[in-house]
């Protein structure tokens, strides 16, 4: 298994209400996290209605397939969107589930998607900064893909500096990781506050010397991921 891989199934059991650390494709879910806490779709690997990503899926998918009606039918939703309208539209949700299980390019568009708003950026910005351990990536990858970037706000709360500056890569994801939890963990919004299970098992890889993600099995949110 590939550390992308690895990385992958670790953000799947953060974002998903699975047992499994699959990709599950066909997977939706409805939490109140979106603005001023509105119920929200979420499809998958997190690809959100509110935020905008579950429509650049659906545009992805009509720019790969050969026939189009259903991907303009799922784009037709667009005008009722963050309105908390479509998590209880079983027509709307069906379609997304039915397309996901039938079509092989539904799939592809919802990785290409994910590539594109996270992973390419997450792994520019471990590249650029001088980071090289496959923990360090996971931590960088997971808040691309929790809050869309490392908050620079988070970044001026401790001192280490990032590698290309000349501090320790350890040193900087350990207090990073830190800083990050309280932040979680004392955030006015309460759905933050049930998150820190995806710092927690930072916290524990961290102190088990676990840098290059190849002790296994590792326990994110208590699901368990094998070497397979």
């Amino acid at each position: 298994m590939t550390t992308k891989e690895t990385i992958i199934k670790i953000l799947n059991v953060f974002e998903n209400d699975s047992a499994s650390p699959n990709t599950e494709y066909d997977k939706i879910y409805i939490y109140r996290d979106g603005p001023g806490n509105k119920k929200q779709v979420t499809l998958g690997r997190g690809y959100t209605e509110c935020g905008g990503a579950l429509w650049r899926v659906f545009t992805e998918y009509k720019e790969l397939c050969d026939d189009d009606k259903v991907a303009d039918k799922l784009l037709a939703y667009r005008s009722k969107s963050c309105k908390e309208i479509l998590p209880a539209d079983k027509e709307f949700l069906n379609l997304i589930i039915d397309t996901a299980k039938e079509d092989q390019l539904f799939r592809d568009a919802q990785d290409k998607v994910y590539d594109e708003l996270y992973w390419d950026k997450g792994f520019g910005w471990f590249e650029k900064n001088g980071f090289t351990l496959p923990l360090s990536l996971a931590v960088i990858q997971d808040s691309y893909l929790q809050s869309g970037s490392i908050l620079d706000f988070l970044r001026k709360r401790f001192d280490a500096s990032t590698p290309a500056n000349g501090g320790d890569e350890k040193e900087w994801i350990t207090q990073y990781v830190d800083t990050r939890h309280n932040w979680l963990a004392n955030h006015s919004r309460k759905v933050l506050n049930n998150t820190v299970y995806r710092t927690n098992f930072f916290k524990k890889q961290i102190k088990a010397d676990n840098w290059e993600l190849n002790k296994f099995p590792i326990y994110p949110n208590g699901v368990k991921i094998n070497n397979i």
